[in-house]
Parts: C-alpha cells; structure tokens; sequence
C-alpha cells in the first residue's frame, strides 16, 4: 500500500468537495508486520514521536495539509519498527 498515494488521492477528492477554507492534517501509517517496516505519510500535521530506548525521535513530516491545494504532492518515509 502506497501511503503517499492515498493521501494524494484523498488530498484531490477533499480540494474539489469542499470549501476553500476547509483542510485536514493526519499521519496516515501502514506496518508490515513481517518486515517491522512501518510506512508514513505525514500530511501537515505535527512530527510523530517515535520513542526507541526511552529516547524521543521526531519523524519527518512529508506532506502540506490535504484538501488546501489541489496537486500537491505528498512522499512517503519508512522505518523499521524494533
């Protein structure tokens, strides 16, 4: 599942049914559980916390809000799970 591109097409889907001033921010995150990989796309909203050994890591936002601008583009980051 490509998280960039769910929220690319929902981004698209919210710009054209909706008024202008209404947007939305969220991370939308898809774990494999056979790889621990967890996927991410952070859509304007703020850095997720990944706590690893009782350190905080703020991961990356890669995306402006969705329904705001009708062809943004959003990417996607990855990170194994421990």
């Amino acid at each position: 599942v490509s998280t960039s591109r769910l929220v690319s097409q929902l981004n698209q889907h919210l710009y054209a049914n909706t008024s202008p001033e209404k947007y939305a921010t969220f991370c939308l995150c898809v774990w494999d559980e056979e790889t621990s990989m967890l996927t991410y796309t952070n859509a304007g909203h703020l850095p997720p916390i990944l706590l690893r050994q009782g350190e905080p890591r703020m991961l990356e936002v890669n995306g402006t809000v969705v329904g705001a601008f009708p062809f943004s583009r959003y990417q996607e980051s990855q990170i194994v799970l421990e």
